[in-house]
């Protein structure tokens, strides 16, 4: 009875917050002075060549691996736009590495990371790497500044290699597993609380294998849930429905797996954990989800997307703005020299807006969506009307 009085499962009137370009204009400095993270493509070059890879020159409006690297002038300018307002940011704003292959930089990170303590004694960093250079220096420099490592590792060897080669064609496991194991000796309490592994799954994958894997392998893992992830980006159009059923089939089964663990209260075995790290937050999603008694003050933004420029900024190497890592060139929001462009960011909310809003408004799962900007540009670099249908189906199902 309460849902049928909340707008949990009932028609809302979806509202964009954005009436103009000038509500943008009057409210940029608020809005650029509320995002936390700060995201550097220091580099646009990868010794890998993963065959699932945003950066493959494969896909509409993504750039290809190249040599491009992001100069200290830029970095700095990011940097100082970030830390600006102090008093507006949180109490530690976060500076993230990304690429490419982020520690074929690390002259630039260590740079960075210098200057940014040196405006923001309390600033926390991180980095997304695929393990593999992750030498004695490297090591010994994240411990040092507390990073939150994030390490891609797909599974057992088997899996992992299938996909994660280097630029020659050959499997990256046993290398990361070297660098990992060394890491683990030299700083086991950092390890047990800042590494942590992003596993992209797709298509074909053995489910059982990869849980196995995760919540057995505790030389490697130690016991460490993964953040996984699908990703059917690289893949294109070639999945067909058949693999993409039986992928969702698996992940279901997964899901089902944790339910029924939370159920009976067996909690406590490393299985459990794994199995947590991927499902609580969309189980947590649905308990504290809005509940508007007899629907009042119905209007939410359109899907799950957020706000470009508020949550985090992404800064590519040349400079230019984006609001995260998964957008194409359709979704540029400014750059180092001039700051966020109200216009800009706008027209990429309208456009969103006008695009959605029909089938939002009568969607039961509208405020427990996660979808968003980059979903709907993915295969043009363009705006595409119909491109999100199955995306929601599944997420529905889901």
């Amino acid at each position: 009875m309460l849902l049928n009085r909340s707008a949990v499962f009932r028609p809302v009137s979806v509202k964009s917050r954005l009436a103009s370009p000038e509500f943008i204009a009057q409210n940029l400095e608020r809005i650029a002075g509320t995002f936390g993270q700060l995201i550097l493509e220091v580099t646009q070059n990868c010794n890998l060549r993963c065959r699932y890879c945003t950066y493959s020159g494969r896909h509409a409006g993504m750039r290809a691996h190249n040599n491009l690297v992001m100069p200290w002038d830029v970095a700095r300018k990011a940097i100082d736009f970030f830390l600006k307002n102090p008093s507006q940011q949180s109490p530690n704003p976060y500076i993230s590495f990304y690429g490419g292959e982020p520690t074929l930089n690390m002259g630039l990170v260590r740079r960075c990371v210098e200057y940014a303590r040196s405006r923001h004694q309390n600033v926390t960093f991180g980095i997304t790497t695929n393990g593999t250079l992750l030498d004695e220096e490297v090591t010994r420099f994240l411990v040092a500044h507390d990073f939150a490592l994030y390490v891609s590792l797909d599974g057992p060897r088997a899996i992992h290699d299938q996909a994660r080669v280097f630029a020659g064609g050959g499997g990256t496991f046993d290398v990361i597993s070297r660098s990992l194991r060394a890491l683990k000796d030299f700083a086991p309490e950092y390890y047990s609380k800042r590494v942590l592994f992003q596993c992209t799954m797709s298509p074909g994958v053995d489910f059982p294998k990869l849980l196995d894997f995760f919540a057995n392998a505790s030389e490697l893992i130690g016991g460490l849930p993964p953040l996984l992830s699908l990703e059917t980006r690289g893949l294109g159009d070639c999945i067909s429905a058949t693999q993409l059923a039986e992928f969702n089939n698996g992940f279901a089964a997964l899901g089902e797996r944790y339910l029924q663990k939370v159920i009976r209260g067996d909690r406590g075995d490393t299985e459990f954990a794994v199995l947590r790290g991927i499902f609580q937050k969309p189980f947590l999603s649905i308990h504290r989800r809005m509940v508007r008694p007899n629907g009042q003050g119905e209007c939410f933004h359109t899907r799950g997307t957020c706000f470009p420029g508020n949550a985090r900024l992404f800064v590519h190497a040349d400079g230019t703005y984006f609001p995260c890592v998964k957008c194409n060139n359709a979704l540029e929001i400014g750059n180092v020299e001039k700051g966020l462009d109200g216009a800009k960011i706008c027209a990429i909310y309208r456009a969103y807006h006008d695009l959605h809003q029909n089938e939002c408004r009568t969607c039961w799962a509208m405020n427990l969506c996660a979808f968003c900007f980059a979903l709907d540009t993915r295969r043009t670099g363009r705006f595409e009307a119909g491109l999100y249908q199955p995306g929601c189906e599944d997420h529905r199902e889901y």
